[in-house]
């Protein structure tokens, strides 16, 4: 093994040292000898002394028999009346060391690839996001909208025409390009729900009902400021989309008859613009969802991320924490729990290119990694850079380990379902729409919906002592470029930009929430390297 991978036990604590404060080092010393040295043995160990241990331990060896004998030994520790709190401190500073371990590149290389355990960990928490959120508001819920029942036929012809008006590639009179079919979803959206609150709250007659009426500026701008914001209590961002499919609609009926670029000369047009120009300043002031209070309701460390993946691992196993053989659906569902928070954790794409993901098409084994190709219309920004995108599925310490739990899906689990296309994931159906299993996941909700309540299960479960979380599919991305613009190097930056579809600075700007005290901790490491510059400069120039 070359000099820059450790080889045994003694010299990972060498590189961690440094990285931590000598009263935490000291603690995790004090871990390692009262209750994981005394488990390993070796050839002499009878006659070695515990401080020793380090040095003939493999470190392959620690990183898979560590946390073992930890738990072990705390759980004995526990019967015998140790102080709770000192426990939980001597677990949390393995932890620590463990998470250290994980984040190197070199950890592949010394982790023993684990099969799947036999039984699954405990799967069922005290509390769920549903009880913690009764009597609170929904973000999903959307109560007054029209329902597809309701749908008259005249109402589905215009839906339909407005389909083709968006999404065909040559439509006369559009002065634009087509969008892209989950930009057409939106619009859709927010047609229902205008349509809703016409019959539901002002009171019009279903079948008098017609989407031109959402062309009318009056009626856009009474919609938003009456009901958008003082009834339901709603955000300028959700307005402002409001306001785009108003435009949308008013380009449709009332475009034709302009005889000016941009629609310059159409009344219409110009109302719900001047609406959106009236709301946009105040996009970047609403703060309901992106505040600090509500980012701490949902965001977690990404060492904390790391351990949800392994413990999602873990529940893949095809017995349950008793030993009783779990249902085959149970098993695939936890299979594709694992690998969506794997994604989301290590290759912080969309949710939309997760869903999308079709093997033998844009997702293909290439040796010994996985990799995805998109075509330009197969990402959000393709249409503005005229560029498909390609990144490898997963990077890494855990690469080998995630690569290979992806092939035994794809091999022994997946087929299990019996699906006929060749998307990667697919829906669970549940105990409503039983039908519907097996189904690709075209509706970006069931995502949106199911990772928040699946991780705020798992955080309950595994961080005991802490509230629990439930990060959107979208707050991975935050997650992620907050540790890669905390800690990451200007290149590894501009890599993790491209692979998110993004500019450097707009990944910033974006999604990193880099706290001031994270950047300036590393004055020391910035004040040598200007010194060590210094010095070079001098001696080049005089």
């Amino acid at each position: 093994m070359s000099s820059s991978i450790p080889d045994v036990l003694q010299d990972a604590l060498a590189l961690y040292e440094p990285t931590v404060s000598p009263k935490a080092f000291a603690k995790l010393q004090s871990t390692l000898r009262l209750y994981v040295l005394k488990g390993f043995t070796f050839r002499g160990s009878a006659k070695t002394k515990l401080e020793d241990y380090p040095r003939h331990i493999l470190l392959k060896d620690f990183v898979t028999e560590a946390p073992n004998y930890l738990s072990a030994s705390l759980e004995q520790a526990d019967q015998e009346g140790k102080n709770p709190k000192t426990l939980a401190n001597d677990r949390s500073n393995l932890k620590q060391f463990m998470n250290f371990l994980l984040s190197q590149s070199w950890y592949s290389k010394v982790a023993v690839l684990q099969p799947i355990p036999k039984r699954a960990p405990k799967l069922r928490a005290k509390v769920s996001l549903k009880t913690s959120r009764k009597g609170k508001r929904s973000y999903h819920a959307n109560p007054y909208a029209l329902k597809e029942s309701e749908l008259t036929a005249h109402l589905q012809e215009q839906l339909s025409q407005l389909h083709h008006y968006a999404t065909d590639e040559h439509v006369s009179g559009r002065q634009g390009k087509k969008v892209r079919e989950t930009t057409w979803k939106t619009y859709r959206v927010e047609i229902l729900r205008f349509l809703g609150w016409l019959k539901n709250e002002q009171e019009c007659s279903l079948d008098l009902l017609d989407i031109s009426w959402m062309a009318d500026p009056d009626e856009v701008r009474k919609y938003v400021t009456n009901w958008h914001f003082k009834v339901r209590g709603n955000g300028y961002r959700q307005a402002i989309s409001i306001c785009d499919a108003g435009l949308f609609v008013a380009k449709y009926f009332d475009g034709p008859q302009s005889q000016l670029p941009y629609f310059a000369d159409c009344p219409s047009i110009i109302g719900i613009r001047k609406l959106k120009a009236e709301l946009a300043p105040h996009v970047k002031d609403d703060r309901r969802t992106t505040s600090p209070e509500a980012f701490d309701e949902k965001l977690l460390e990404m060492e904390e991320c790391w351990k949800c993946v392994e413990y999602l691992r873990q529940c893949c196993a095809e017995r349950d924490y008793y030993g009783a053989k779990r249902a085959q659906s149970a098993v695939i569902d936890s299979w594709q729990d694992y690998l969506i928070i794997a994604i989301l954790t290590y290759t912080p794409v969309r949710q939309l290119e997760i869903r999308n993901f079709k093997l033998g098409g844009n997702l293909k084994r290439r040796s010994n990694e996985w990799w995805v190709s998109l075509k330009l219309e197969e990402h959000k920004n393709g249409s503005k850079t005229r560029k498909a995108r390609e990144y490898p599925l997963f990077s890494g310490s855990m690469k080998e380990q995630l690569t290979q739990d992806l092939d035994y899906y794809v091999e022994h689990i997946r087929s299990r379902e019996g699906v006929k296309h060749q998307y990667l994931f697919f829906t669970r159906g549940g105990n409503c729409f039983p039908e519907k299993r097996g189904e690709p996941i075209l509706n970006e909700c069931v995502l949106s919906i199911a990772i928040p309540v699946l991780m705020y299960r798992v955080t309950a479960l595994i961080f005991e002592n802490k509230e629990p979380k439930r990060p959107s599919p979208h707050d991975f991305r935050r997650i992620f470029c907050t540790w890669l613009y905390t800690y990451g190097t200007p290149d590894a930056q501009k890599i993790y930009a491209e692979l998110m579809g993004h500019s450097v600075e707009e990944a910033r700007r974006t999604y990193a929430l880099v706290q001031s005290s994270h950047i300036t901790m590393q004055a020391d490491e910035a004040f040598d390297a200007v010194l060590a510059r210094q010095e070079r400069v001098k001696a080049k120039f005089g």
